[in-house]
């Protein structure tokens, strides 16, 4: 197909490529990065610190396409304004943030901001975790404005029928998820969840990063893409309860709900997928993975041995196990046990070439904590856990040696 310009033919196609050449090199030679503006309203909480917990009005956001971001966060007497870079992983619809600054103070943390389609032209939800100088903070906002197909299964896809799985289902996610139980310090919020499904009826639940666990059931009822589940164990824990799957095909999860009573109390459970995670860790490392590998592949272990945890020179915890659980991004969670009782240890982490793992840690059993502990390694374990540092009360001691 051709075009005429004063009498000349000129190929239609190659002028408009010509055209947007000249166009997108002279973008590039202005010097200003382009910018997206964004506001996700409707209901959310800021957490931590010294405030509690806190209602957020709005977010609003500016990405450039030079990879920075600033977000304004609007509480009810105040702003606070966080900056940092974004990126993209893949083509789905979820935009991964890194945290630099906080209200002009250095902060770290990492959030996600999700759309409810793929142009991104409107934000479906927004989660942010950081830590600075004066405590751990997390928000957690849901848009009001943003279209709910993106909550409901495929059309036309069906798990089963009645009491009847059609197939056996190996679902996953990586989301915002918490779970809580009455009397026992395990649990707390974790980002990734696998939904295993048998035609037989059986069902489990693996919840992890950072905290990890396993919720045991039985198909109670089969409706299109939700599945309701009678729960019979929680996290290692005789438990009865209903847990609500809500599947987008028989590859992912979309969301989990539930609550129930167990042998230690009650306990519930929530979790709101973004998408399928591209980075998910099996529970156990895979043996053909090289012990040098760690910072690839994260470390997942288990030890019996004996130690201690000391709290202001005077309360002393003697500990029996020690699980160790480090994700491929850096976060990570260490928990001991006892008797009794757990201490879980929250924090980040950094592998050295001699074997060693240094922990920041940053919560000591969901209260804030400042200190380093060192993990030596031995191949795909560890053989011992050490440090120090201050937690609300005073100071703390951690030594642990695997048997």
């Amino acid at each position: 197909m051709h075009g005429r310009i004063g009498g000349a033919a000129v190929p239609v196609l190659r002028r408009v490529v010509l055209t947007q050449l000249a166009l997108t090199l002279l973008a590039a030679g202005s010097g200003a990065a382009q910018e997206r503006n964004l506001t996700v309203s409707g209901r959310g909480t800021l957490e931590g610190g010294r405030f509690g917990t806190r209602v957020v009005r709005e977010v609003r956001l500016t990405l450039r396409d030079n990879a920075e971001f600033r977000a304004t966060i609007v509480l009810p007497n105040t702003t606070i304004l966080v900056t940092g870079t974004w990126r993209r992983p893949g083509m789905g619809n979820v935009d991964q943030l890194i945290l630099r600054d906080v209200s002009g103070a250095a902060a770290r943390g990492s959030g996600s901001l999700v759309y409810a389609g793929r142009d991104r032209g409107t934000a479906r939800r927004l989660t942010l975790d950081w830590s600075a100088r004066d405590g751990d903070y997390t928000l957690r906002m849901r848009g009001t404005g943003a279209d709910d197909d993106d909550d409901r299964p495929g059309s036309g896809w069906s798990a089963g029928a009645g009491t009847q799985v059609y197939r056996n289902i190996d679902a996953r996610a990586q989301g915002d998820g918490v779970a809580r139980m009455s009397g026992v310090r395990g649990g707390g919020a974790f980002s990734i969840v696998r939904a295993r499904i048998g035609t037989g009826g059986d069902v489990i639940v693996d919840v992890r990063d950072p905290t990890r666990g396993e919720i045991h059931g039985r198909v109670r009822r089969v409706d299109g893409g939700r599945v309701e589940v009678a729960v019979r164990s929680m996290f290692g824990y005789t438990a009865s309860g209903t847990l609500t799957i809500r599947l987008r095909s028989a590859d992912e999860v979309l969301a989990i709900n539930g609550d129930g009573t167990g042998e230690r109390g009650s306990w519930t459970l929530a979790f709101d997928g973004r998408g399928l995670p591209n980075d998910y860790l099996e529970l156990r490392p895979r043996d053909d993975l090289d012990d040098t590998d760690i910072a690839g592949r994260g470390l997942d272990a288990d030890e019996r041995g004996r130690g201690t945890f000391t709290q202001t020179a005077r309360t002393v915890v003697d500990l029996s196990r020690a699980t160790v659980a480090l994700d491929r991004r850096g976060t990570g969670r260490i928990i001991f046990e006892t008797r009794r009782d757990r201490v879980t240890v929250d924090g980040r982490w950094n592998a050295s070439s001699d074997g060693r793992v240094t922990f920041e840690v940053r919560r000591i059993n969901d209260r804030s904590a400042s200190g380093t502990l060192t993990i030596r390694r031995a191949r795909r374990t560890f053989t011992s856990i050490e440090g120090d540092g201050l937690m609300q009360g005073g100071r703390f001691a951690i030594v642990f040696a695997a048997r």
